[in-house]
């Protein structure tokens, strides 16, 4: 703006320093002020409107600052930093099959139907040799868990607590 001040809006999504923009911080914050005050109105459906609006701007703004902040504050601790209450971890994604080639043999040779309209799943699987009762560890040896990446955690003080009260 005129007054050397950011203007915030759905463009904040795109801005790369919107960890660090007061303006962003001060919208969030003046958000937050308007979502918990406690006035209790009934609203007619031009206030519902309006209001639905406000809050979907705001919400909107909230979750942009809340990925820059979570993104910064990630890159942090994974430098060293220390962050009171919160912790970064490794994240994992389903677990998922290395080569869906080999699976359908491996399914062959096993007498499961592993392709029946999609490639099921190795946990599905799993539960399907369950039922026959063969043991399923053949299936760890063909699926993975994949790595997704660092994530910030909020830590209610367990991790700290199990470090220290080991027996």
């Amino acid at each position: 703006g005129a007054n050397g001040r950011c203007v915030t809006g759905n463009h904040c999504r795109y801005c790369s320093a919107k960890y660090a923009c007061k303006s962003l911080q001060e919208s969030v914050y003046n958000a937050v002020d308007v979502v918990t005050s406690t006035v209790s109105v009934e609203l007619d459906a031009d206030a519902i409107s309006a209001e639905l609006t406000l809050l979907k701007y705001a919400s909107d703004l909230i979750k942009f600052r809340l990925l820059a902040v979570e993104a910064k504050a990630t890159d942090m601790v994974h430098n060293g930093a220390s962050l009171n209450g919160w912790d970064v971890r490794q994240s994992f994604g389903r677990r998922r099959w290395k080569d869906e080639e080999q699976t359908r043999r491996l399914g062959d040779l096993l007498g499961v139907d592993v392709d029946k309209h999609a490639l099921k799943t190795p946990t599905q699987v799993k539960a399907l040799l369950k039922k026959q009762k063969i043991d399923g560890i053949i299936i760890d040896a063909y699926s993975e868990t994949p790595a997704k990446g660092l994530k910030l955690k909020q830590d209610d003080g367990t991790r700290l607590s199990m470090l220290f009260n080991k027996v």
